[in-house]
């Protein structure tokens, strides 16, 4: 090869270099939060403290929500708990297109399970009216939206994905527990484990798009001790400390560097009607211009299209190449946190909803995976397993080959 040649190729890798190295810090310019004016014409209460309503024989009703369009993994998922869950409960399947009920556990359906199928456009008018919203966006509203659905049968709903599935056999008594303080049931959440944590910045967005500053007044005031969204080590937390007011100090909540304080995770998550009706959509419905009709969607929805314009691919995840400003679960942390609900309907520290150990979280983890011990009967008594949906479909057979053995024994 001709010195002419490495000359040129020289030339092309330090201009990538140099691409990388500004372009990275021209998104981080672009999309610092701190840089967004506040709307001048809109002026938001502080969110209000909260107080949950009496108990209701819903509360101890707990329903399961699959958004998916992916009916090959769904049908997977769904026959794993039909198989595995006890109690008394609903499907809600949210499908873009006609979903025919009966391809739901086909001559296994237990009788204690009921199976609604919902449209996207029964949830949401808009995403049948434009459709410039990525699929990420448009599952996180409707896993909010469903809610609506879900009211009517149950106060709680455990949001699934296609590529989530049952292990073991549990029923509504494993992730509802009664709590010391009142008796009223509470969802086992376990927010502490790093490979299934929020990035801070999901946190701060959703802060931002709120109007609230209770996420950098906790990091101001945990700064010694560590910020949201950093404090993933696990602790011993003490149940009966609430996301009350931290020392006195106004708008802080939580325990410094701890799970309760730092971090949420995400798919498999218990989500309560109550707290999603009743204090973050009317947040949200509170955000857009007086006498300007709007629906609550709309501000998450305008919010993210923004901050995707000024970021470009700076906040894509180098995983999957989603955006992601706010998710649906920092909504629900931080609104929860900011109005002191979510103490009070979430225990933590309470044991796994997802086994870690049995999970495929990334590639290399599939190289690692031991399929014929997900259904064994061991120590890890989490009852759901996660292999992701980005892992290469030559796990499929795998699963089929897992849950040949359910339906023989069904």
């Amino acid at each position: 090869m001709s010195n002419s040649w490495w000359v040129n190729w020289s030339i092309l890798v330090l201009l990538i270099i140099e691409l990388a190295i500004i372009f990275p810090i021209k998104w981080q310019r672009d999309c610092d939060l701190s840089k967004i004016p506040a709307p001048s014409n809109i002026h938001l209460e502080p969110i209000r403290l909260y107080t949950r309503p009496k108990a209701s024989p819903l509360d101890s009703r707990l329903d399961f929500v699959w958004v998916s369009n992916d009916y090959v993994r769904l049908k997977r998922s769904t026959a794993s708990v039909c198989h595995f869950f006890t109690s008394p409960t609903t499907f809600h399947i949210v499908a873009p297109a006609h979903f025919n009920s009966s391809e739901i556990c086909p001559g296994t359906l237990p009788t204690h399970t009921q199976v609604q199928v919902w449209l996207e456009s029964e949830l949401v008018q808009q995403f049948v009216e434009d459709g410039h919203h990525s699929g990420t966006t448009r599952q996180m509203i409707l896993k909010l939206a469903v809610a609506e659905k879900v009211e009517e049968d149950a106060s709680w709903y455990v949001v699934m994905d296609s590529d989530v599935y049952a292990r073991r056999v549990f029923s509504v008594e494993d992730l509802l527990v009664p709590s010391s303080l009142g008796g009223a049931l509470r969802a086992k959440t376990d927010m502490d484990h790093i490979y299934h944590a929020q990035p801070v910045n999901w946190y701060l967005e959703a802060e931002n798009l709120l109007q609230t500053d209770i996420v950098k007044n906790t990091n101001r005031y945990c700064s010694s001790k560590g910020s949201w969204g950093w404090g993933r080590h696990h602790y011993i937390i003490n149940d009966l400390l609430p996301f009350s007011l931290l020392n006195g100090k106004a708008g802080v909540y939580g325990a410094c560097h701890s799970g309760r304080a730092s971090t949420t995770h995400v798919t498999p998550m218990i989500l309560n009607v109550d707290l999603i009706k009743n204090v973050l959509i009317p947040r949200l419905q509170s955000i857009g211009e007086k006498n300007v009709p709007h629906l609550w969607y709309d501000a998450p929805l305008a919010y993210n299209e923004m901050r995707q314009s000024q970021c470009a691919r700076g906040l894509k995840s180098p995983l999957t190449g989603r955006f992601y400003s706010w998710t649906e679960y920092s909504l629900y942390f931080v609104v929860g946190v900011a109005s002191g609900a979510l103490d009070q309907y979430h225990v933590f520290n309470a044991g796994n909803l997802l086994s870690f150990k049995h999970s495929v979280m990334d590639p290399l983890g599939y190289d690692l995976w031991m399929p014929e011990e997900v259904l064994s009967d061991d120590e890890d008594k989490a009852p759901l397993f996660l292999v992701h949906s980005w892992i290469p479909r030559n796990s499929d057979p795998i699963l089929e080959k897992l849950f040949f053995k359910l339906k023989k024994s069904i």
